[in-house]
């Protein structure tokens, strides 16, 4: 790592905002300060719960733990897969060497207002490796040993199950690999190296149902977008009053969620020359 130092952390600093105010801003330095992956107390953790679904009226502890491991482990995916995407493959992690900082970001979206929980990202460079050679499976490895000890406090605080968690966390990595992807113009690549990564057995982030599909529309054929369908469910839809559910949900059948996504393609490309394609999630 002390090699790599230098140019990882340039790396970092020239990384894309992949959702802008929502992106976490990251630094190279020691973690003495804040919640530590591979420490966060009991009344942390309920704190971090509850401010997952602040936005939610009633939500139930499944949804909580949902969210909560859905954000974060999107907040951590967006520098980390950045990084493997440009020749900075993380190969070896200390749970003690990421730390996450909560923070409130509000949202307007189809009539809708609320604040969302995002996490800024502290990575401890004595205590990563990383590698310039590409190994999806070490990868997926690693970033199952740093999200574990969240993963087992989620599951005994909340009971929603560890096999649940962890596939919202493959979902969360897939979905940034595609984002990265499209940034460099290699969605291809990245997609082959989501799926090299999450999609073979060997980890518990594996996921058999996690896959990428193209959806495009018929009157215009040249408008289409590649999107990741979830291998995991993100329980949107058991929110109080609100039934449907995400577009890429794991309860929609193919037809249902290529409708919809058209649906927003038209939208969009009403309203911009060009979509920014994202990961509905209502």
């Amino acid at each position: 790592m002390i090699q790599l130092r230098d140019t990882v952390e340039r790396t970092l600093a020239g990384l894309p905002k992949l959702e802008g105010a929502f992106s976490p801003a990251v630094r190279l330095a020691p973690t003495a300060d804040g919640l530590t992956l591979g420490d966060i107390p009991a009344p942390a953790l309920h704190r971090l719960l509850a401010d997952a679904t602040a936005s939610e009226e009633a939500p139930d502890k499944k949804l909580d733990a949902a969210y909560l491991i859905g954000t974060f482990a999107f907040c951590l995916a967006e520098p980390l897969v950045g990084l493997a995407l440009r020749g900075h493959w993380l190969c070896g992690a200390d749970p003690a060497g990421v730390a996450l900082t909560p923070r409130f970001e509000k949202w307007t979206e189809d009539g809708e207002t609320g604040v969302e929980q995002v996490f800024d990202i502290c990575l401890d460079p004595s205590l990563l490796a990383f590698d310039r050679h590409a190994d999806a499976t070490r990868f997926a490895q690693t970033v199952q040993d740093l999200i574990t000890p969240l993963c087992v406090a989620i599951n005994a605080t909340t009971g929603l199950s560890r096999p649940a968690l962890f596939m919202l966390v493959s979902d969360s990595f897939a979905y940034a690999f595609l984002a990265h992807g499209r940034q460099l113009e290699q969605q291809d690549h990245a997609m082959a190296l989501a799926l090299a990564s999450f999609g073979q057995r060997g980890t518990r982030l594996f996921t058999k149902k996690l896959r990428f599909e193209h959806i495009s529309l018929p009157e215009a054929p040249e408008i289409g977008e590649w999107i990741r369908v979830r291998g995991g469910c993100c329980r949107a839809y058991t929110r109080p009053g609100k039934p449907d559910y995400c577009t890429t949900c794991v309860l929609r059948d193919d037809q249902s969620r290529t409708e919809r996504y058209r649906t927003y393609l038209r939208r969009i490309w009403r309203t911009q020359d060009k979509p920014q394609p994202k990961d509905i999630c209502k």
